[in-house]
């Protein structure tokens, strides 16, 4: 007869009395402050962690953490608990969970797992952070941000960064201000970018929504299955590629337009402010075409082609759509 592992660890447990239960509530706190001057950088690794970074004048990183839990043990067990490192090599300051592991002979339970990094530090401090499932809020940031998470959500607010490099794998994204050199890769979450500059940038989102709302900037957009909105676009180029969802795009700044969008299964919508200049040329393989240019000349349109000018003609737009609709106008 077959004895079941399980059964047989239960019978072992219990032969032995080791039937105790034990329960305790968890608060730990753990801090941590460094002198830093320019070029300094802070490397996160916080894990499941919330993190909150804000900036102070004092030329000091500060970082405070707190860890909370309810354990629950039966029989054995031995288990590393909850501790964080604190390390400086050089201008570098890391900060990162020690790995919890450990074997547990009975059954070991943490219920209301919880911990939150606090951070404070000059606004030149450089930012590289890695999360697993935690949210990330940072405000007023100047220096440069490379963040890396698994499944949390993203808040970025009040920044002047001259180089923003976000990966996020399940969590949605929130954005404000100078971003410089901004590159975005989602897996699964919407994006959304409002009073936004952008010296250049690339956002890439597999499943989620986007939307830009007064940005400007140079930008290329890719989105697999989403919608794209860009409301109240700036001066800068904007170049949109979309396999499954309408694309809306609202150009509110006068002079030379500059828009490519490619989109393989979705209904494309352009509004043009006044006095913008371009050459249009507009492209459907399967859908209509529907123009609202007053201002345009030397129009040529068919059921799946148009073309012409608006203003000078010094900028460009182009269009081109596999299945849906397409409609180019000017703003009321």
């Amino acid at each position: 007869m077959r004895i079941r592992p399980v059964l047989l660890a239960g019978a072992l447990l219990l032969g032995a009395g080791a039937t105790t239960v034990a329960a305790r509530q968890i608060d730990k706190r753990f801090h941590e402050s460094f002198d830093v001057a320019p070029g300094a950088r802070l490397r996160l690794t916080h894990g499941d962690g919330q993190v909150t970074i804000t900036p102070w004048d004092r030329e000091v990183l500060d970082v405070s953490v707190r860890y909370s839990a309810d354990e629950t043990r039966l029989g054995w067990s031995s288990e590393v608990e909850f501790d964080v490192v604190f390390e400086r090599n050089g201008d570098e300051i890391v900060v990162k969970e020690r790995d919890r592991g450990g074997i547990t002979i009975g059954f070991h339970s943490v219920r209301n797992h919880e911990y939150v990094y606090t951070i404070q530090a000059p606004p030149w401090v450089g930012l590289v952070l890695t999360g697993d499932d935690g949210d990330v809020r940072i405000n007023g940031w100047r220096a440069a941000i490379e963040l890396t998470s698994d499944d949390g959500d993203i808040v970025l607010s009040g920044i002047e960064s001259p180089r923003t490099s976000l990966v996020i794998g399940d969590g949605e994204l929130r954005a404000a201000g100078a971003l410089g050199e901004l590159s975005v890769r989602s897996d699964d979450g919407d994006a959304t970018l409002e009073d936004c500059t952008i010296r250049s940038g690339r956002i890439r989102l597999d499943d989620g929504d986007l939307l830009l709302r007064r940005c400007s900037g140079d930008v290329e957009v890719r989105v697999d299955d989403g919608r794209v909105r860009i409301e109240a676009h700036g001066p800068g180029a904007l170049d949109i590629g979309s396999q499954d969802g309408d694309v809306e795009v609202q150009l509110h700044a006068p002079g030379n337009a500059a828009l490519t969008v490619q989109a393989d299964d979705g209904s494309v919508d352009v509004e043009l402010a006044a006095g913008v200049s371009a050459a249009f040329d507009v492209r459907v393989d399967d859908g209509r075409i529907e123009l609202a240019l007053p201002a345009a000349r030397d129009v040529e349109s068919s059921r799946h082609t148009a073309t012409g000018v608006l203003g000078g003609g010094g900028g460009r737009i182009r269009i081109r759509v596999e299945d849906g609709n397409v409609s180019l106008r000017e703003a009321r």
